[in-house]
């Protein structure tokens, strides 16, 4: 939720919303807040690039508004040349506010003490 992506695109078009597997969205803060409260200890997080997400994002913006076919098809993770501009956006994105819409974090629960 913390990329460029995820604020343009959020609301109809954003290529993070994977049904059924992404049900519940969360924040870095929400994510570890709710780790720690259920007794995990946190051992690496991270901001991952996520090109996908850009390119599903401006493929379901371009097939509404336009419908420009040629286009359409060229905003796919199998065309080369797209994935590595999303790939380069997301990188530069992440240079700059350290951040991206796809967040890992490793954790384990604490043993009982």
């Amino acid at each position: 939720m913390e990329g460029w992506d995820a604020r343009w695109f959020l609301k109809r078009y954003w290529g993070g919303w994977h049904s059924p597997r992404h049900w519940t969205i969360y924040t870095e803060d929400s994510l570890i807040y709710l780790l720690q409260r259920t007794g995990f200890e946190i051992l690496e997080r991270n901001y991952l690039l996520s090109p996908t997400f850009w390119l599903q994002s401006l493929h379901h913006w371009v097939q509404e508004k336009w419908g420009i076919a040629f286009l359409v098809k060229r905003l796919d993770t199998k065309f080369f040349p797209a994935l590595l501009m999303a790939s380069a956006f997301d990188a530069f994105q992440r240079m700059v506010r350290g951040k991206t819409s796809n967040f890992r974090v490793v954790s384990q629960k604490r043993s009982p003490m």
